[in-house]
């Protein structure tokens, strides 16, 4: 395994390892609420429908404009806009919203939205990022994917991206 990718996993890791007491802003069909994340702990571990709806399933249901999926609400955890350096000016976004299950204050997943933002209609990319307690066959198919994704050379910004917006994240959670 390269080190870029051995860096994604220790942040991801560091991430779920951290997330402390926070006050994080709750989107729920359209209304917006406050919500504070009580209590530190494991998260919900993820299941395989939880991960399909993140990668899959959320996409489907923005273009089709259809409702959130029942049982579950979104919980805005933030977004980090980077350029990438030694090429002309790129400009790329991660958001990232924590799927949290209806009665529960801790996400089973958070789901990361990679776009670039300087070309009109670019690719977005929804990847789960599931919980530590997953099972390690969901954590599989992330790295599958990130492998798969960001294997190019001309995929070393996108990759410098998703790392540098993972290392904001994991700081900006582990200081709540």
């Amino acid at each position: 395994m390269n080190n870029m990718k051995k860096l994604i996993i220790f942040i991801v890791a560091c991430i779920f390892a951290n997330v402390a007491l926070g006050q994080t802003q709750v989107i729920n069909n359209n209304k917006t609420d406050r919500a504070i994340a009580l209590g530190q702990g494991a998260f919900a571990g993820t299941t395989q429908e939880e991960y399909n709806y993140i990668t899959k399933g959320y996409k489907i249901q923005i273009e089709s404009g259809l409702d959130m999926k029942k049982g579950y609400r979104f919980v805005d955890m933030g977004k980090s806009i980077t350029t990438t350096w030694n090429r002309p000016v790129e400009l790329r976004e991660c958001s990232f919203m924590g799927l949290v299950r209806d009665g529960q204050t801790k996400p089973c997943a958070i789901m990361m939205i990679y776009k670039r933002t300087d070309i009109p209609n670019s690719a977005v990319y929804y990847i789960c990022i599931p919980s530590d307690n997953a099972p390690e066959e969901i954590w599989q198919q992330t790295m599958t994917f990130i492998t798969k994704t960001f294997s190019g050379v001309n995929d070393i910004p996108m990759m410098q991206a998703v790392i540098w917006a993972l290392m904001h994240f994991g700081s900006r959670e582990a200081g709540r």
